[in-house]
């Protein structure tokens, strides 16, 4: 009797060394010698080193094959499948590596292996696609499941092309996510969540298009931001309908109200940038290449002014600085405040001009804001003007001084 307690096989020699027993160098728990050894309707074989469980023909180190003549299941634990393929007319999926589910050849369907408990799976599909599904919830009341229901539970994809999809089973990009509404979806990054990327944040309109946040994210079902820590401060930048990039912050305890509109974000807009290259902060809609609306502090600034930068060079005349002077004459200087939505929180009195009355020469194209390096020029050329006025009437006084003094000589001379 060999260690099986059946009789010796007439094709192989079985060698059984008990684990308990002293081991030598040739030693091993399972040694068979010969071509091929039967065990009924199942076979254990060797060929040339192969082994083979359900085929007396093994190709590789250990082939399994099932009795329909595909290669078949291997059970790893309590419900760990690994099988190839599940369907051998498409062969569509090659190998399965599933957690709580294995292939039903003769139903086309996958048994639960324990359908009160979740289950998953690792699909090397046909093509060279990877697939990776899981679904939970009990199913002891239906215990079994099709593939195309499988299919549904599809969550991420690894493409031939080396293309991630995750929430999606044709991935577009090399990382592509997909939202469970069909949007591109949420990617958290980050220990606690708090960083997102998502993308829309409004299918209705589309907006917003991609949203990277710290501590908030977008919330489809009920259309608001979600604070993911709300006991903390909270920024976004958000790539906007339209080819915008706004930038916004919000300081402050929202415990009691962790979550917010999309309006009220919008309040808490800091800076854009606009599709056309203008920059705003303080104001999402800048008018000009950068507009600040607020007080802005520097320790120098610079106007480009080089002959190198400048073309159409001509210099003004006499009459056009006369002009000039003419106009300073008739500014007015004012007091005045900010309006709140224009004065980005300044309530300071300051000293100044109004635009409409300030002469179109140092206006914005707007006519609502002074460019104060023209002004300046404005006003050297209205003092070149003045210079000049005072030049010609210190050489009329010089003139009738000299008469002043010709006429006291020819009176000293008659006395």
């Amino acid at each position: 009797m060999n260690p099986l307690g059946r009789p010796p096989f007439t094709a192989a020699i079985l060698v059984w060394s008990c684990l308990a027993c002293p081991r030598s160098a040739s030693a091993q728990d399972l040694t068979v010698h010969g071509t091929t050894t039967s065990m009924g309707s199942a076979y254990l074989a060797t060929t040339t080193g192969n082994v083979g469980i359900g085929t007396t023909a093994p190709q590789f180190r250990l082939q399994i094959v099932d009795t329909y003549g595909n290669n078949g299941t291997l059970a790893l634990g309590a419900i760990g499948v690994v099988q190839s393929p599940l369907e051998a007319a498409s062969e569509f999926d090659r190998l399965l590596v599933g957690q709580g589910l294995a292939w039903d050849h003769g139903a086309s369907r996958f048994t639960l292996t324990n359908p009160l408990y979740d289950r998953s799976a690792l699909v090397f599909m046909n093509g060279g696609n990877i697939g990776f599904f899981s679904h939970a919830g009990d199913r002891t009341s239906n215990p079994t499941m099709t593939r195309t229901e499988l299919a549904g539970y599809q969550r991420m994809v690894i493409t031939n092309t080396g293309r991630v999809g995750v929430g999606t089973p044709t991935p577009g990009f090399s990382l592509h996510v997909v939202d469970p509404y069909g949007n591109n979806g949420t990617l958290a990054l980050g220990a606690f969540g708090v960083g997102i990327v998502q993308n829309q944040i409004d299918s209705g309109n589309g907006f917003d298009r991609l949203l990277v946040g710290e501590g908030i994210a977008w919330d489809h079902d009920s259309a608001r931001y979600t604070l993911t820590n709300p006991a903390y401060d909270r920024s976004a930048i958000v790539f906007m309908n339209g080819g915008g990039i706004g930038f916004f912050s919000h300081a402050g305890d929202r415990t009691s109200n962790p979550t917010m509109t999309r309006t009220e974000l919008a309040g808490y807009q800091r800076m854009v940038v606009t599709a056309t290259g203008s920059v705003g902060i303080g104001t999402a809609t800048p008018a000009y290449r950068l507009h600040v609306n607020g007080p802005v502090g520097a320790s120098a600034y610079f106007q480009a002014s080089s002959r190198e930068f400048k073309q159409d060079i001509e210099h003004l005349d006499g009459a056009e600085l006369e002009r000039m002077r003419a106009e300073v004459r008739k500014l007015g200087v004012a007091r005045y405040r900010y309006r709140a939505e224009v004065g980005g929180g300044d309530v300071d009195e300051h000293l100044g001009f109004i635009a409409e009355e300030m002469p179109p020469d140092v206006l914005a194209q707007d006519g609502k804001a002074v460019d104060l390096y023209e002004l300046t020029a404005y006003a050297i050329g209205a003092m070149k003007a003045l210079d000049a006025q005072a030049q010609r009437l210190q050489a009329e006084v010089d003139s009738q001084r000299g008469q002043i003094d010709a006429l006291r000589a020819e009176l000293a001379r008659l006395r």
